[in-house]
């Protein structure tokens, strides 16, 4: 089976932003959980799929994306930092990515039902959108990983972002599809 997930990932400033967060926060207090992942906005839980499956994914996310188009402007927002005692990040506004996402979803699930089975895949759908930089740290480092969030990540950076499709494995990550927005 393969392990899937639709993300929506900055480039751009913000990205090179985020990039030297990672490394400096990783460097100075240690790894926490956000650490094991890019720099994204999860829009779907992972779902499994079987290996021969993939290029209709591929083709469901792709038509979905494809659906809901002209894009408004912006696509996302970055409303603001969230520097909360428990957890750091991105703060965003993305209607539209919800809409891809469930059109996604719709598509998946009304398509690909294992008759024999009566099985689909479980996909759900994000409710709270936002970029996270660190969780799962400990109380001793929020005042550092504050500080340095404030001055190394600027919510108002330019960025452009993508819908990628990314299959998780014992490897790593493969992108499986990438969807300028």
């Amino acid at each position: 089976m393969l392990e899937l997930i639709v993300y929506a990932c900055p480039t751009g400033e913000l990205a090179t932003a985020l990039d030297n967060y990672f490394r400096l926060a990783n460097a100075n207090f240690g790894g926490n959980p956000a650490h094991n992942y890019m720099p994204h906005i999860t829009l779907t839980s992972f779902f499994e799929i079987p290996p021969e499956q993939l290029e209709a994914y591929k083709t469901y996310l792709t038509d979905a994306f494809t659906a809901h188009q002209p894009t408004p402007t912006p696509v996302l927002q970055v409303m603001g930092l969230i520097l909360r005692p428990e957890f750091h990040g991105l703060e965003v506004r993305a209607p539209h990515l919800k809409i891809i996402a469930a059109d996604f979803v719709t598509r998946a699930t009304n398509t690909t039902k294992d008759t024999a089975k009566n099985t689909t895949p479980d996909i759900n759908l994000k409710d709270w959108l936002h970029l996270s930089l660190a969780y799962g740290f400990s109380a001793k480092h929020d005042p550092g990983l504050r500080q340095l969030a404030k001055f190394t990540v600027d919510p108002n950076a330019s960025a452009s972002w993508s819908l990628r499709l990314y299959e998780r494995h014992a490897q790593g990550w493969t992108k499986r599809i990438d969807l300028p927005l």
